[in-house]
């Protein structure tokens, strides 16, 4: 007589190809803190270059990596400073736009009432 062999799970090459299939996917959804770490990086390297451009007087390039440094890691001084480089590059409907997503963005902005005025 045969006695029933207790269930272990599945068997292992079944088992190893899942392994696979999770390791496959979780290298492909990549790790989010590394994601923000690079986008943090980047951004840096954006506000950077949009300094410099600044210092050049390349009001379009400067809006330009200011608004790479907003993609990259959003924050409201960003659109800010595409707002205000679009203003010196005389873009003035983009940069009123970006006033207001600035001032949207920054809620409790303190310089309220001197970014309406422009």
């Amino acid at each position: 007589m045969t006695r029933p062999r207790p269930d272990h799970g599945p068997a292992p090459t079944r088992l190893a190809r899942r392994l696979a299939v999770v390791a496959v996917v979780a290298g492909a959804l990549g790790h989010p803190g590394l994601a923000r770490a690079d986008d943090a990086a980047l951004a840096k390297r954006e506000f950077a270059a949009g300094k410099a451009a600044e210092q050049q007087r390349d009001w379009t390039t400067a809006a330009e990596h200011f608004r790479r440094a907003y993609q990259a890691s959003p924050h409201p001084f960003s659109l800010y400073n595409v707002a205000a480089n679009l203003e010196r590059a005389g873009k003035l409907r983009s940069a009123v736009e970006y006033y207001q997503r600035y001032l949207a963005e920054a809620g409790d902005a303190a310089d309220e009432e001197r970014v309406l005025s422009t």
